[in-house]
């Protein structure tokens, strides 16, 4: 195996080096070196008066472009094609044993790399697969070999630490922290001040032996801070690495980059004012289309086992103007037009949230639950109303619209009992 792939460096090598020995000849071996030349079509005109070729007509206009080198196009292009070739040939042992992705800088794949939560794709198994520019990352350790300014630059441009450019007075602020899927054992902490007794927020994600992939604690954290007038909002970011102890993650091993992360937020009156408002029948009869409810009562014949939980799927194909919406909803459930049970669902309830999947699912549960054997005997008496909550959408900061109506459904259309 070594002595095939010394063979194709070899073959490599010399037919880069076949390229680019002919690349120059093409480009600079011609040269005027004094003499008088038509730029058309190189005829000497060493003793002609003037600046018309007599050979082609062309007319020169400056003594100077007499003087150009002569470039064969057509000879550059297949120089620059040859040595290509050698660089191909010369890097296939590596190619073929870690992949394409292997010849491709690290700088060059943490500018392409997908933001840091959503290094997942779907596969035609309904699964999901790291996406390949993650799965080399990972190859490469790139959590131990990155320099400090590919951190501090991938820490502030692809997701790993977010902040709102609008947040409500006199509301805690959230600080949405992701920790990249090429991070092993990793662990984003975020304080209001390098000082080490200040109080810490963290995510963190570790690696499941058993086959189920990274596992994370990320999203939004509430931080001691609240907002009366504008500001610049800075934090002690550090990313750290920890080893394997007797349970999942072990004791901290070592800094990887530590780092300012800082951001000009405006204070507004409300919640209501960090988004674009929907509201109005219209927009209530998309919601509709856009939001798909479901609603399963179990009844145990142990009370405290009964549970009454819902669930919502947010068709993001549908172009319904609410693809963008921010997810923020409370659920009502009303017997004779009187609220008995509520649930509210934000961004954090929901299952694998991704702000691009086409169907987000939040999941919520009702209380009281006790109210799950009443429900089951007279379904058609109650309702589900559902009705979009800014306050409760403010998680979902990334977004720009939220909606603010509300529309109501029969609950034997969406129910499903599970008797025991």
């Amino acid at each position: 195996m070594a002595q095939a792939a010394w063979i194709w460096w070899l073959s490599g090598g010399a037919l880069a080096a076949a390229g680019l020995a002919l690349l120059w000849w093409s480009l600079f071996r011609d040269r005027a070196r004094g003499r008088r030349r038509c730029p058309k079509c190189w005829y000497d005109m060493a003793g002609v008066p003037g600046l018309v070729c007599p050979e082609c007509g062309r007319d020169a206009k400056r003594e100077r472009r007499l003087g150009r080198t002569r470039r064969r196009w057509p000879v550059t292009i297949a120089a620059c094609l040859i040595t290509v070739a050698g660089v191909g040939t010369g890097a296939f042992p590596k190619a073929s044993r870690d992949g394409w992705l292997s010849l491709i800088p690290t700088t060059a794949l943490l500018v392409v790399a997908p933001p840091a939560g959503k290094g997942y794709i779907s596969n035609t198994r309904g699964m999901r697969d790291l996406h390949p520019i993650v799965s080399e990352l990972l190859r490469r350790g790139a959590q131990s070999t990155l320099t400090e300014w590919q951190w501090a630059w991938y820490i502030r441009n692809k997701g790993v630490v977010e902040l709102p450019d609008r947040w409500p007075v006199d509301t805690p602020l959230q600080v949405r922290m992701c920790v990249p899927e090429w991070v092993r054992y990793g662990q984003i902490q975020l304080r209001t001040s390098p000082d080490e007794r200040s109080e810490c927020a963290s995510v963190g994600a570790t690696e499941r032996e058993s086959g189920f992939g990274l596992m994370s604690s990320n999203g939004n954290r509430r931080v001691p801070i609240s907002l009366e007038s504008p500001a610049t909002v800075s934090f002690d970011v550090r990313v750290v690495t920890q080893g394997r102890g007797s349970g999942w993650v072990g004791p901290l091993e070592r800094v990887l980059w530590n780092g300012m992360v800082s951001r000009d937020i405006r204070a507004v009156p409300s919640a209501q004012e960090m988004f674009d408002i929907l509201e109005g029948p219209e927009w209530d009869a998309r919601a509709r289309d856009f939001i798909s409810p479901s609603i399963l009562i179990t009844v145990r014949s142990v009370e405290q086992y009964s549970s009454v939980s819902g669930t919502l799927v947010m068709n993001r194909s549908i172009e319904s103007g609410l693809k963008d919406a921010a997810v923020g909803f409370e659920l009502q459930l009303l017997r004779a037009g009187e609220v008995r049970a509520t649930a509210t669902v934000g961004m954090s309830d929901c299952d694998w949230y991704d702000a691009n999947a086409e169907h987000p699912t939040g999941l919520a549960t009702f209380h009281p639950s006790s109210l799950a054997a009443e429900i089951a005997e007279d379904l058609s008496s109650w309702t589900l109303r559902v009705v979009g909550r800014p306050e409760l959408a403010i998680e979902d900061f990334r977004q720009s619209q939220a909606w603010t109506g509300s529309f109501e459904l029969p609950l034997d259309e969406i129910a499903t009992i599970d008797r025991w």
